[in-house]
């Protein structure tokens, strides 16, 4: 995306193709470099704020540099009217981020306004090329341009402050249309007929639609008793209590969880701490079988023995994952699981 840049001398002759060329191919590293750094610091971010990156961002990143075929075109020959196309052209290196839901895009967008790292500006030129077409650019994608706010020294590269980055944020659904539509509509060399236009808007009529489908069952998701009460992170901390080591969190926790919902209330983890005090052999008894499965290296295993002690008729109806799971923790524990 493109845009005047006050840092240009506008008293500068125009560069012609070859000057342009031979610039660029120069500058190369130091775009290179730019989008690196911005696509880590982003990334290290999301991480920081508890985010599986394997999972929130549904399109593996990597910064992209324009060809030097595009970006010639670009500069000479789309009518863009540039004064000076080689500072005006803002995205010789551009980084897209494609999450699953709308609402993931204000956690990347947070981290982009919020970083002292560079200054940012929203992509103008996108704004305008929404409203010259905005069958192709109706979608909620963000676009920034984010520049140094000081020099940055990277090895043997010097990133300075007047050098652009163009950040693309996305939903999987914006990103399909956006692919489709930009590309084929936007850019199309021929006459679009009327009929693709009406096509184009039911297709955002529905992205629209599913983002906000998806949105719901997302709260719906999060709105479990296990999040409310925040079974995990108080069973963790006694997990290390009693046992001197992180926990893990297997999907088969995830399960078992589920299965149980019903039975998690305010008083839930306060009955578990209190059994685990009074038979204090129970917490030697996990430490010596951690290598025997992997559910006790899991803090639900806090939660299976005092569903077995407690509850068995429970544990014994509603037990979600391999039924010889819970027979060898029931044994282990000298326990058998009958009616209360």
């Amino acid at each position: 995306m493109d845009s005047n840049n006050s840092e240009r001398k506008n008293n500068k002759p125009r560069m012609n193709e070859d000057e342009f060329l031979k610039k660029w191919i120069n500058d190369k590293p130091i775009y290179e470099a730019w989008g690196n750094f911005i696509q880590n610091e982003v990334q290290t971010q999301l991480f920081d704020i508890g985010k599986d990156l394997n999972s929130f961002l549904k399109v593996p990143v990597k910064y992209r540099l324009k060809d030097d075929k595009s970006i010639i075109d670009k500069a000479f020959h789309r009518n863009k009217g540039y004064s000076d196309p080689y500072h005006d052209i803002e995205d010789k290196v551009g980084i897209r981020f494609i999450v699953l839901l709308l609402e993931d895009i204000n956690d990347i967008c947070n981290i982009i306004k919020s970083s002292n790292q560079w200054s940012y500006d929203e992509c103008k030129h996108f704004e305008q090329e929404k409203e010259e077409s905005p069958l192709a650019f109706g979608y909620q994608s963000v676009h920034y341009i984010l520049r140094p706010k000081v020099d940055i020294q990277l090895e043997d590269v010097t990133i300075t402050t007047n050098t652009p980055c163009e950040v693309q944020v996305r939903t999987l659904l914006q990103h399909a249309h956006a692919e489709l539509t930009h590309d084929q509509i936007y850019k199309a060399t021929k006459k679009v007929k009327p009929s693709v236009y009406r096509t184009v808007a039911k297709s955002m009529a529905l992205i629209e639609t599913t983002d906000d489908f998806f949105r719901s069952v997302s709260i719906e998701l999060n709105n479990s008793k296990f999040k409310e009460f925040n079974i995990k992170e108080k069973l963790d901390s006694l997990y290390f209590l009693l046992i001197g080591i992180h926990p893990t969190f297997e999907k088969s926790s995830a399960i078992i969880w589920d299965a149980y919902e019903y039975l998690i209330d305010d008083e839930l983890m306060r009955r578990i701490e209190k059994l685990f005090q009074r038979k204090q052999s129970l917490a030697q008894l996990i430490t010596s079988l951690l290598p025997k499965n992997s559910l006790y290296r899991q803090s639900t295993i806090l939660f299976i023995i005092y569903l077995i002690l407690k509850k068995p008729n429970d544990a014994d109806r509603e037990w979600p994952i391999s039924r010889k799971d819970l027979d060898e923790i029931a044994a282990d524990l000298g326990a058998s699981l009958i009616n209360e």
